[in-house]
């Protein structure tokens, strides 16, 4: 089953021939090739784009061992943009394998080409890595980058996938996340498999830029990442959920491979930055599904999709019965409580003046305004309707 990414292909639509490299980021996984490649492509020929315009350049492929060179790349662009008065697309896909060439990243050499004006193209990449060897693609693309943060499947596109059935929708999202490698299989067993692979490339791929060669170190560290979702991580808090030993300069070279690879993020509780997995099947594969905490988990779940939804998302305060979440999006502001249960406590205490409390529990049949005015949402409504919170009780 495809899974269409409107969302994305109309935006990479109104960035077409702006001037830019456009760069698709996120996590390995993602479906930023998919996207690229196929869902814009097809996008671009149904509406009248010669296919042979569109050119793809695959770094990963060892056909295309040499492009790798990013000078040896811009040769293959000018030989292949040949007919005059045409507009040719380069399609860039896994950009982090490219060489230095020169000391110089793809993206330096990219940047004053297009700079030049020397041919006239339109260039799109993917890019799950922003440093490679030690120097920022990103940062050297500088200001003819246009970035495009490309995030795991919402919860709408998963209903899709299972027809609007939204028990086997939530479970897949609790358990395996909205990768779409991980919503497509039809069983279980495919989509566990799946996440194993991808965290045994994510450790891989750390082994390899990072110099650390025991991957069962890696693999602790990641575990108690994960299981400090909504923390501050430090050596302590790692040290608490691991056993291990960490000091200040290993955990924060470990957070910055993981940062530069788009796996995590952070919000803040005043001065305080809180780690978060930007998938909750992530983090569960981290823990070798041995945590399937579905606290944190409805917790990620909110978080993401309020994200996505726009909002600027922080952390409430650390007190029990407080808002978990601080979210505002213009004029709108809300002070968020999570619970799995509806026979936990629905009330939040010491809700900020000017936002509205709103608490949303993992089995509400329905929604519904308490004597105090805090709108009680089920999970279904809030994953399920991005208006949800904006419509009048």
């Amino acid at each position: 089953m495809t899974i269409n990414r409107d969302k994305y292909v109309r935006l990479l639509a109104g960035k077409r021939d702006n001037g830019k490299i456009k760069v698709l980021t996120g996590m390995k996984g993602a479906g930023k090739s998919f996207l690229m490649r196929k869902l814009f492509r097809e996008y671009l020929i149904q509406r009248g784009t010669e296919r042979t315009t569109i050119i793809d350049i695959l770094l990963s492929d060892h056909m295309f061992y040499e492009e790798r060179n990013p000078e040896a790349m811009l040769k293959f662009i000018r030989f292949r943009s040949w007919k005059p008065g045409t507009r040719y697309m380069f399609l860039i896909d896994e950009a982090q394998c490219a060489k230095l060439c020169g000391g110089r990243t793809i993206g330096a050499v990219l940047r004053d080409f297009v700079v030049s004006g020397e041919c006239d193209v339109d260039i799109y990449m993917t890019l799950d890595n922003r440093i490679v060897n030690g120097h920022d693609i990103l940062a050297d693309l500088g200001d003819s980058a246009d970035v495009i943060e490309v995030r795991t499947l919402p919860f709408s596109d998963i209903m899709g996938r299972f027809e609007h059935d939204y028990d086997k929708a939530f479970h897949t999202l609790m358990n395996y996340g909205s990768f779409p490698g991980a919503v497509s299989p039809e069983r279980d067993e495919e989509r566990r498999a799946y996440l194993d692979g991808l965290v045994g490339d994510i450790t891989r791929d750390i082994m390899r830029f990072s110099g650390i060669e025991d991957a069962e170190n890696i693999g602790t560290f990641l575990d108690g990442l994960a299981r400090a979702t909504l923390e501050s991580v430090t050596p302590e808090v790692l040290g608490e959920k691991t056993g291990a030993s960490y000091t200040e300069k290993s955990v924060e070279t470990c957070l910055a491979m993981l940062r530069d690879r788009f796996l995590y993020g952070t919000i803040s509780r005043g001065d305080v930055s809180l780690c978060h997995m930007w998938d909750v099947g992530v983090r569960n594969a981290f823990t070798g599904f041995r945590d399937n905490d579905a606290g944190r988990n409805m917790l990620t779940a909110v978080l993401l999709a309020l994200i996505e939804r726009g909002f600027r998302v922080s952390a409430g305060p650390a007190d029990t019965d407080s808002a978990d979440l601080l979210a505002t999006r213009g004029i709108e502001r809300y002070a968020i409580r999570i619970v799995t249960s509806s026979s936990e406590a629905k009330t939040i205490s010491g809700i900020p003046s000017g936002y509205r409390g709103v608490v949303i529990v993992g089995d509400e049949p329905r929604n519904r305004l308490d004597e105090n005015g805090i709108l009680v949402l089920g999970s279904r409504d809030f994953l399920s309707d991005v208006y949800c919170l904006t419509k009048k009780k």
